[in-house]
């Protein structure tokens, strides 16, 4: 499997589950909408896109998927990664997003059109929940290089051969695989557990921690035949990309002084 086919089967599974939380927790006439119960609150929402994120690792055979193009920039950073591989794998990850979105939207076809005008919007992609760009660029940045920082180590490995004086002392051996890699259910539930707790936080307030979602979310929303899901907001929607890129390569520079 190529990388752009690895990235788009894996981001199409994230998108498509996460979504789908979204669609049951936003829309009304389902199990767990607020507007029908109690609902599965932001708790839920939370474990659902991280349990969405472990599930689109641990679908591909290859292990040193990426699954968000920050940690693809990151990944890059580090030197883990070539421009050109990079490139190919962000375009696999912003077309499976798409499909993964899609297929969800298609699930609820009967849902939308009884949800409230404008709810569209805040099932396929997140703006903040108080307009300060300052701030929400800080709380974006934040959260990504905490999620980009745990990702690295599973997924970037030993960054340079190490003496024996160096494995002595509990530093990794060059020889040893990247934790997702040699551990891959392991390291696909510690990847969806650091995805929950972020947005479990960060994402709480609107923050933007994946850029593919933020993106190809507002994309969606624009060209699918949604009933009353009104003007698509591209207004924050470079936060969504710069907030990312900032915390990954605060999470590149993390890695250097903690791994190399």
């Amino acid at each position: 499997m190529t990388p752009f086919a690895s990235e788009f089967l894996g981001t199409a599974v994230l998108a498509a589950i996460g979504t789908a939380v979204m669609c049951v927790v936003r829309l009304p006439r389902t199990a767990g909408s607020a507007t029908d119960g109690p609902g599965m609150g932001w708790l839920g929402i939370a474990l659902g896109w991280g349990a969405a994120l472990a599930l689109g690792y641990f679908v591909n055979r290859r292990m040193d998927t990426h699954l968000n193009p920050a940690l693809t920039l990151a990944m890059w950073s580090v030197e883990r990664t070539s421009t050109a591989d990079a490139w190919s794998r962000v375009a696999g990850q912003g077309a499976g997003t798409v499909v993964g979105m899609a297929l969800a939207w298609a699930a609820f076809i009967p849902h939308w059109a009884r949800a409230p005008e404008g709810t569209a919007a805040g099932v396929l992609y997140r703006v903040p929940a108080i307009r300060a760009p300052l701030s929400n660029l800080l709380s974006s940045t934040l959260g990504s290089a905490i999620l980009l920082s745990v990702l690295l180590r599973l997924s970037a490995g030993a960054p340079v051969p190490m003496d024996a004086d160096a494995s002595d002392a509990g530093m990794l051996p060059a020889s040893m695989p990247p934790f997702m890699v040699a551990n891959p259910a392991e390291g696909s539930l510690l990847a969806g557990l650091a995805f929950a707790a972020v947005i479990l936080g960060f994402g709480a307030i609107g923050s933007a921690l994946h850029p593919a979602l933020g993106i190809c979310g507002r994309v969606c929303h624009a060209v699918l035949p949604i009933p009353g899901k009104g003007r698509t907001d591209w207004s924050d929607a470079w936060i969504a990309i710069a907030g990312p890129a900032l915390g990954a390569f605060i999470a590149a520079a993390v890695w250097r002084a903690t791994v190399a």
